[in-house]
């Protein structure tokens, strides 16, 4: 098989990542409704929140595996296979250690679920159940997780985006058929969860095997120096996260205990669209990491800049677009997808979820910079103060004004904005020894291409009238192909359209002959 090029290994990475997130939004979209209808109001609410819980505990196991790829990577690269054995299997054996050390307070929470959150008595059971598959699934994440590097460090991030699509899909199938054909739980979602995620660990160990057959597992390469160096460098990933968790994570359980489990439900289904396009927001991210480690290893700093330079361009025009269709045409989703929740009320608290996006959109690829220059420690104490600011103003407007679940999803993003612009941008600079204005030109970019699309699309719609499914993807495909001619004479400069352009035309003169 030929080898890919540095551009087409990108290229891949990023169809796949793309395509995965299709497969998963289309699966989701179609289940969502399917399954609150038959679970009821106020349950599925708690599916989000368990996982919530997920990402509470895995604030601890940062620490250990954020840097795990990376290190590993460096070693390999620089030939250093025993030392990369050596990484590789510390973190194997340390994950399977805190697995079982989570295994005991999962038991308890779950025993004594209903007296730490508010559960309707009628659901305390099936509640139960699902959040004992959750953190089941969690455990069988942090004792394979090692394993998932074997894609990043051989750059083949498409072969776990096709096994990602297999799951979901199958997935999406088997609730389609438990959901029509057995009584109607909550409890089946984190079953399927699991059963997926245990697929996804035996196909990452052939990975393993096959793309980086020099990572044997063996005992004798644990090495406390190791985990050590880990957990110095992947400690501030433990800080960044738990900011992130008070920015991001936290909003349904305040919902559920200072609110309502009913409110809880109608932010989890706001949420929805917001959260899938921070997944493949940050599937992309992904893609572009390989690079910078590789780059950067390399010590090709220049080519590095060229590099981040160009990932911001590619995730402006990328996030910008479905960022654009949910502020023009999201009214006309949710009225459309949940005809019975309050459509105006869901379209205002995804728009305030997802404003943030507008900037971390094109900046979020910058995040790679921090772990690539293992300069993670100024970063991951500006995410915390965010989290710590946007909880004590989120619990203050909760409980002294009527704002209820607006406060909690727009606070929030109105912190994460404020950090992106004054520190992430600057700094992500000053780590690469650039000016700390380098980057701000191409976020503002990105940034004027959204309001010129949602300008030019709520002048369209102010004449449209849309009332079906075929009428609103229309008309959304339609709004597509705008904002892309948008971005591509916007965040593009002059040459990279003429890039762009003669790319089009050869591929389409050799079609033509």
């Amino acid at each position: 098989m030929k080898k890919l090029g540095k551009n087409q290994q990108l290229a891949v990475n990023m169809i796949a990542a793309l395509v995965n997130f299709g497969v998963n939004g289309a699966i989701s979209f179609l289940i969502i409704p399917f399954v609150k209808e038959n679970v009821g109001d106020g349950a599925y609410g708690f599916i989000s929140l368990a996982n919530n819980f997920v990402q509470y505990a895995n604030i601890i196991t940062i620490a250990l595996n954020s840097m795990a790829s990376r290190f590993i990577t460096m070693r390999i690269y620089e030939n250093d296979y025993e030392g990369a054995k050596k990484y590789f299997n510390s973190v194997l054996f340390s994950n399977i250690i805190l697995a079982v050390f989570f295994a005991i307070p999962s038991v308890f929470i779950v025993a004594f679920l209903e007296k730490i959150i508010n559960i309707p008595t009628e659901l305390i059971a099936d509640v139960k159940l699902l959040f004992t598959f959750i953190f089941a699934n969690f455990l069988v994440t942090i004792i394979s997780s090692v394993f998932g590097s074997a894609t990043y460090i051989s750059n083949k991030l498409y072969l776990s985006s096709i096994v990602t699509i297999v799951t979901h899909t199958l997935r999406g199938i088997l609730l389609l058929l438990v959901y029509s054909f057995l009584p109607s739980y909550v409890f089946y979602m984190g079953l399927t969860a699991f059963l997926m995620t245990s697929i996804i660990c035996l196909c990452n160990t052939g990975f393993t095997r096959r793309l980086v057959p020099e990572l044997k597992i063996s005992r004798k390469y644990f090495d406390f120096k190791a985990i050590k160096e880990l957990l110095m460098s992947g400690i501030w990933n433990t800080v960044l996260k738990l900011g992130q968790t008070l920015l991001d994570s936290l909003d349904l359980l305040i919902t559920n205990l200072f609110i309502s489990a009913v409110a809880m439900d109608v932010l989890s289904i706001a949420k929805t669209v917001p959260v899938l396009i921070s997944s493949v927001m940050s599937s992309i991210t992904g893609v572009f990491a390989p690079n910078f480690n590789i780059t950067y290893a390399q010590k090709k700093y220049d080519v590095l800049v060229k590099d981040i330079k160009q990932a911001m361009k590619i995730m402006g025009v990328i996030i910008n677009i479905p960022i654009a269709i949910l502020t023009v045409f999201g009214y006309y989703f949710f009225e459309l997808w949940v005809p019975t929740e309050d459509t105006k009320a869901l379209q205002i608290l995804s728009l305030l979820t997802i404003s943030k996006l507008i900037i971390s959109g094109s900046i979020d690829c910058m995040s790679s910079i921090f772990t690539v220059t293992n300069k993670l420690k100024a970063n991951a104490f500006a995410v915390l103060m965010s989290g710590v600011v946007s909880v004590t103003v989120t619990f203050l407007l909760v409980m002294y004004t009527d704002l209820g679940i607006f406060a909690v999803a727009g606070v929030s993003s109105a912190c994460s904005l404020l950090r992106n612009l004054c520190f992430t941008v600057p700094y992500s600079a000053r780590c690469l020894k650039l000016k700390w204005y380098t980057f701000y030109k191409d976020v503002a970019k990105s940034v004027l291409s959204y309001l010129l699309m949602i300008a030019i699309g709520f002048v369209g719609t102010y004449f449209l009238s849309i009332t079906s499914w075929m009428q609103l993807i229309m008309y959304a495909i339609i709004f597509g192909v705008i904002c892309l001619l948008v971005s591509y004479f916007v965040i593009m400069n002059k040459n990279e359209r003429m890039l762009v352009k003669s790319k089009l035309t050869g591929k389409f003169m050799k079609t033509k002959k």
